[in-house]
């Protein structure tokens, strides 16, 4: 099927008129700066509510967080365990911080405790003065119930130690004591407290005692007399030393000189000319 031929412009014919495009819109006006804090309007009044209401609720749930850690039921109260005098004598300083507390607060019960030889009479002997007079006992008892009291182990062996007690009382001036405390089964009592002058030094070691100059060593010993060592002359005073003599092997006879067994012979030492 044959189609028509487009129709070519000539000049005779009119211009097609063009498509119309979109206008541009307009830019609007400018908006009017604000001159006053009025004309601001901010933070508004919603946003102020809002933050009221979240600051009132970050409150209310810290208080009941609060409340919920600390808060124990009786059955839930957590308490300090109780420690025995046996866990707290298990070693000298130990034993003589509590036997010195106690003496000094007025459990004198408590005291006789880690008490042994001579001390048991001295702490019997406060005890029926406080219960003779008892309104100057309980006034010394108010006076010392804040004392803290600690110690320094001054020297130890296997079953002696001695150690330097202080107590601090508030108030009032610190005392100091000097303590001898010893080893029963398995654990550790005082024998003794004298105040001390703070004159008292550690003694020293077994090993440091072996190892200062004043200790006599072995080889300064002289020998005992009638020794061999007594009766041989001493080397370099121009006495010759005794050839080693040949040693039996197997309990036999004894071996001559350059036997294998014994080695060579020894060479005689040279005189100086």
């Amino acid at each position: 099927m044959a189609t028509e031929p487009e129709a070519v412009p000539t000049a005779e014919d009119p211009p097609r008129p063009r498509e119309a495009r979109p206008k541009k819109k307009k830019k609007g006006a400018a908006r009017r700066q604000p001159r006053t804090e009025q004309e601001i309007n901010a933070p508004t009044k919603q946003t102020l509510a809002m933050m009221g209401v979240l600051c009132g609720v970050t409150v209310v749930l810290w208080v009941l967080a609060h409340a919920a850690c600390n808060y124990h039921p009786p059955r839930e109260t957590r308490r300090p365990r109780a420690v025995t005098t046996e866990e707290l004598t298990r070693d000298p300083k130990g034993a003589a911080i509590e036997l010195v507390q106690r003496w000094t607060t007025g459990d004198f019960k408590g005291a006789l405790e880690i008490a042994t030889g001579s001390l048991v009479q001295d702490i019997e002997r406060d005890k029926a003065r406080c219960e003779s007079d008892r309104a100057a006992c309980d006034k010394t008892k108010a006076e010392t119930k804040d004392a803290i009291t600690t110690a320094v182990v001054l020297d130890r062996d296997f079953s002696t130690a001695r150690v330097r007690v202080t107590t601090h009382r508030i108030p009032g001036a610190p005392h100091h004591y000097l303590a001898e405390v010893q080893r029963v089964g398995s654990t550790w009592k005082v024998a003794s407290r004298v105040p001390d002058d703070g004159t008292a030094a550690p003694r020293p070691a077994a090993s440091d005692a072996a190892a200062s100059p004043d200790a006599a060593s072995p080889t300064d010993s002289a020998p005992p007399p009638g020794s061999a060592a007594s009766a041989a002359p001493a080397q370099g005073q121009g006495a010759p030393s005794a050839p080693a003599q040949p040693q039996a092997v197997g309990g036999g006879p004894a071996l001559p000189p350059g036997h294998p067994a014994i080695g060579p012979a020894p060479k005689p030492a040279s005189s100086a000319p």
